[in-house]
């Protein structure tokens, strides 16, 4: 390169690449990730849950922070539903469900193909009893 060229790397700097795990760690204080690798309260049917004060509102949040910097597509689920998937690198993968059969709980399930700190789980949204009781 020629002397007083620019390079794709003087307008953009190189980025990390996008990672499940990373963005995991980075939600603390959001939304915990436990050490065993699980985020909310363990439920019935395997199911985990974190209760919050908006299910809409919070389990955008989550899933829009889990899935930074993965290709996001959606498609309809067999119910006609529609489904917003997030797909990394690695084969670690994301699905939002703002629809579910559990009436008023939103899903994110995260499934994860290589080690990590991050397990595969399905975690519903619902309302905190304690805040929304007035």
């Amino acid at each position: 390169m020629g002397q007083g060229e620019i390079s794709e790397f003087d307008v953009m700097p190189p980025t990390t690449k996008a990672s499940l795990e990373r963005n995991a760690l980075e939600m603390t204080g959001i939304f915990e990730l436990h050490k065993s690798g699980y985020f909310g309260k363990k439920s019935n049917h395997r199911v985990r849950v974190i209760e919050v004060d908006q299910v809409v509102t919070d389990s955008t949040l989550f899933f829009e922070r889990l899935s930074k910097g993965a290709i996001i597509s959606q498609r309809k689920n067999a119910q006609g539903k529609i489904v917003t998937l997030a797909y990394f690198d690695n084969g670690d993968h994301l699905a939002y469900r703002l629809i579910t059969s559990t009436k008023g709980s939103p899903a994110v399930e995260i499934t994860v193909v290589e080690k990590s700190l991050v397990r595969s789980q399905k975690i519903h949204f619902i309302l905190n009893k304690e805040k929304n009781n007035d």
